[in-house]
């Protein structure tokens, strides 16, 4: 059995450690601090340093409750949940989480 990871592996470990912290900060969980460093290890290691301008200049998705996605559609909470799917809603601890850009998407495409 190898004792390091090959380059997919390391793609594989950077991108369940990346999701695992972006759920957790999703749900309001902190991200345990031995995750935090395997994260930045692997980033080293694999890729070097990652390049601090090009994350500073990528802008995380906003991100809405049902309640909020409701208001923008003008539709009720229930409805919002009705049709998750077609507005690519996740289920994260028990609450439906959207891209407000996905809510903005559906109701300008509903509108026309």
């Amino acid at each position: 059995m190898p004792t390091t990871l090959d380059t997919a592996q390391t793609k594989v470990a950077l991108w369940v450690l990346a999701e695992f912290k972006r759920r957790r900060r999703i749900v309001g969980q902190p991200i345990p601090t031995a995750v935090a460093e395997l994260h930045t290890h692997l980033l080293m290691s694999g890729n070097g340093p990652a390049p601090e301008p090009a994350r500073a200049q990528s802008k995380p998705a906003e991100q809405v409750d049902t309640h909020q996605a409701a208001d923008l559609l003008g539709i009720t909470p229930r409805h919002v949940r009705r049709i998750a799917a077609d507005l690519d809603g996740h289920r994260i601890a028990g609450r439906w989480i959207f891209h407000r850009h996905n809510i903005i998407d559906y109701a300008e495409s509903r509108n026309q």
